[in-house]
């Protein structure tokens, strides 16, 4: 009794410490959002800004209507997870490269729909960061899958601070949408870094097809909450 009375207590701990860094992590994010924003807002064109939203729209589109639930599969399974990590892994980079695939074509079509021909260019470009953020380190589920918070706010936080710093950068030089652009792949880029940097599990590629099947049972229903939500 005392035994799980303790456990409680360091359970209890773990879910207030992790709660205080995603308080953090959403404060800062935001803080750091905005101090961009108001700096980019005096140099850029309102049409830069809606040529990145058709981006951001379109790759959100995509993003929900294609999750497999994986991730959330793998967090609440009590067993070990870990050979179920390449294949989830794989899975991403299979799903990452067919999405990526679905924008690049359909880029023109969307820049006609919203009346942004040169929006076709931005979309592609920006729609590579759905390819690069497959191989994001799958290791990182412990992170959450341990109420580990801390690692995970500072994976993310390198990415707003390095997309905050590169956007800058790039929008006193360029003046145009690509300093934007140019934030969001470099957001990408050290994420998928920082996912390496701060956990030691290596992925590779291998296509489990029973493993598939039974963290899907789970998964779909992940998808078919997120499609409604």
């Amino acid at each position: 009794m005392k035994q799980q009375s303790q456990s409680d207590m360091l359970l209890s701990s773990k879910v207030a410490k992790g709660g205080f860094w995603l308080l953090i992590l959403r404060m800062s994010d935001n803080a750091i959002g905005l101090l961009k924003l108001f700096i980019l807002a005096r140099l850029l064109a309102p049409n830069d800004f809606g040529m990145l939203g058709i981006a951001f729209l379109i790759i959100a589109t995509l993003d929900t209507f294609s999750q497999t639930g994986l991730d959330t599969a793998l967090i609440q399974m009590k067993d070990d997870i870990k050979e179920y990590l390449n294949t989830v892994w794989s899975i991403s980079i299979i799903r990452g490269f067919v999405l990526y695939g679905i924008l690049f074509i359909s880029a023109p079509y969307v820049a006609v729909f919203f009346k942004s021909p040169e929006s076709t260019i931005i979309i592609r470009v920006v729609g590579i960061t759905i390819f690069l953020r497959s191989f994001t380190n799958i290791g990182i589920i412990y992170f959450q899958k341990e109420l580990e918070f801390n690692k995970h706010f500072i994976c993310r936080f390198s990415s707003t601070i390095i997309n905050f710093i590169v956007s800058i950068i790039a929008v006193f030089m360029l003046k145009s949408v690509w300093a934007l652009v140019f934030g969001q792949l470099a957001d990408c880029i050290t994420g998928v870094i920082a996912s390496y940097l701060l956990h030691q599990y290596r992925p590779h590629f291998n296509l489990n097809l029973e493993k598939v099947k039974k963290l899907f049972g789970f998964g779909k229903w992940v998808l078919s909450s997120s499609i409604l939500i």
